[in-house]
């Protein structure tokens, strides 16, 4: 398959629903291995295009025991794949197995925080919620992005904490 198909999601198709915002208070994040990852990826790699292709995804799940129906692998690439070819390059690889690594398939919740978490920092920052924003067709502004950051960021580097982020996702669902 090739790298054309767009990936784009809508606020609607997230159905988020965020939980009591207390639940996972200081939640740490595993990062995995920079090595392992990239061992990995070119072990998937079989054309050695530096991309991994939508068969290439499907058989990375495979291999993890998982099948993917077309719809999840639609799901798959959103979650992972910024620059929205339908492919991986292997830092949006690395981003995926960050998301897998951290939850479940169905944890709907956790896996929106770990999308946008794109530099796997464990916090959300205003360059990483502009781009939740315009993967959602969400139109912001810089400024109103940076508002929307500095209204709810609690770390002292002035981004957001997983329950910060949920608290955020509530109030904009409003």
């Amino acid at each position: 398959m090739g790298c054309t198909s767009s990936t784009t999601v809508k606020q609607s198709e997230l159905q988020i629903q965020p939980k009591d915002v207390n639940v996972i208070d200081h939640q740490r994040f595993h990062v995995p291995d920079k090595q392992m990852v990239h061992t990995a990826f070119r072990g998937l790699d079989k054309n050695q295009s530096g991309k991994l292709d939508q068969d290439e995804v499907i058989y990375l799940f495979k291999l993890l025991g998982k099948q993917l129906e077309k719809e999840e692998l639609q799901y798959v690439l959103t979650l992972a794949d910024q620059d929205i070819d339908a492919c991986l390059d292997e830092n949006e690889f690395f981003h995926l197995m960050y998301i897998l690594t951290n939850s479940g398939f169905d944890e709907r919740e956790k896996i929106v925080f770990l999308m946008t978490d794109i530099n796997c920092s464990g916090t959300i920052d205003c360059k990483e919620l502009g781009s939740l924003l315009k993967k959602l067709e969400i139109n912001a502004t810089t400024e109103k992005i940076q508002e929307l950051v500095s209204s709810t960021a609690d770390k002292i580097d002035g981004t957001m904490s997983y329950n910060m982020f949920m608290a955020l996702l509530t109030k904009l669902a409003e």
